[in-house]
């Protein structure tokens, strides 16, 4: 399966809530580099091409293409990306670089550039079958692109691997994706389930924090595989937890959706409706700040003609995400002129 990019939105989400400090503090650091700061390095590279920091360093700065306007200027650091991805799959395939969205390769924006990472990586595989490292980088490259290949490479890893939970944790991740760009209500469910199966091996081989961060997957997949019961008792636990930090926000935000959603799919529209206030009084997060609250209630409220709860969730929204006040301002008039507005990013399971 090829789903590319079917929902940027969730993407970037997904990959920020996973980036660790100091990952994301080498992506800004690496952006700041002038255009002479980036000859220079790649001609320190001619002379050492083993200089890991060197080369990710420069994979960082060469993924911030899509930002750029020039056509021309964007074409020659995604063929920069490609050259140092290519070349470690080939060299140090068990290079850090290559676990992140760095290093990967677009096949939209470079097609016969994924299709050569493709080969090298098949060639890996088959040379190196029971290496965890590959399996998992191998598994980052396809992600988006092949996700078939990438269940099958966490697969391998898992089996080699029983009693580690990521491996199970990525594999729920895969599968949640599907649920993304699923096409009837039906293949939503089935994909669900399967994440379900996953994140559930997973919480059972974690212990403490780990445990806490997979009931939010947890009651989100339960619910979308018609598990009602799960789903209920996956989000209370979520919500009887009561300690504070940056997840506490989505902690309250997403526990409530899926209460609130359980609710109105057993016909308790009153407690759906009370569901997505106390969803819409979180105090935000880092995710909710930068991408927003998630809509599908709200929406499914709307379809029901309750606009009213509805204006007064995203009023609550504005206080948290700032940045999207002006689409919040827009979508408040299109419900008050009785239309559903079009939330797309903003619309996840």
């Amino acid at each position: 399966m090829h789903l590319g990019r079917l929902l940027p939105v969730f993407v970037v989400f997904f990959v920020f809530s996973n980036l660790n400090n100091s990952t994301f503090a080498e992506d800004v650091r690496a952006r700041d580099l002038t255009p002479e700061q980036v000859d220079s390095l790649e001609k320190e590279l001619e002379h050492n091409p083993h200089e890991l920091a060197i080369r990710t360093r420069l994979l960082h700065y060469y993924f911030g293409s899509y930002a750029v306007r020039d056509q021309s200027v964007r074409e020659q650091m995604v063929e920069a990306q490609t050259r140092h991805v290519l070349w470690l799959i080939r060299n140090r395939p068990q290079a850090e670089v290559l676990g992140s969205p760095e290093g990967t390769i677009d096949s939209d924006c470079d097609p016969e550039g994924y299709s050569e990472g493709k080969r090298a990586w098949m060639e890996r595989l088959q040379s190196e079958p029971a290496n965890l490292t590959v399996l998992e980088h191998a598994a980052n490259f396809f992600v988006y692109q092949d996700s078939d290949l990438a269940i099958k490479s966490l697969q391998q890893a898992q089996s080699l691997d029983e009693g580690n939970p990521k491996w199970s944790r990525e594999l729920g991740q895969m599968y949640s994706l599907e649920i993304i760009g699923a096409d009837s209500l039906e293949t939503k469910a089935a994909a669900a389930q399967k994440a379900l199966a996953q994140y559930e091996r997973a919480y059972d081989r974690s212990d403490g924090v780990s445990r806490f961060y997979l009931l939010v997957d947890l009651a989100k997949v339960a619910f979308v595989a018609n598990q009602y019961e799960k789903a209920r008792e996956y989000a209370n636990t979520v919500l009887a937890e009561d300690s504070s930090g940056w997840n506490s926000g989505n902690r309250i935000h997403h526990g409530n959706l899926v209460l609130g959603r359980i609710a109105l799919a057993e016909g308790d529209v009153e407690e759906a409706k009370r569901r997505l206030i106390a969803a819409g009084e979180t105090a935000g997060s880092p995710q909710l700040d930068s991408f927003g609250p998630n809509m599908m209630l709200a929406k499914e409220l709307l379809q029901k003609g309750e606009k009213e709860v509805v204006l007064e969730y995203f009023s609550l929204c504005s206080r948290f995400w700032k940045m999207g006040q002006d689409r919040l301002e827009q979508w408040s008039d299109l419900v008050q002129a009785n239309r559903v507005p079009d939330f797309r990013g903003n619309l996840y399971y």
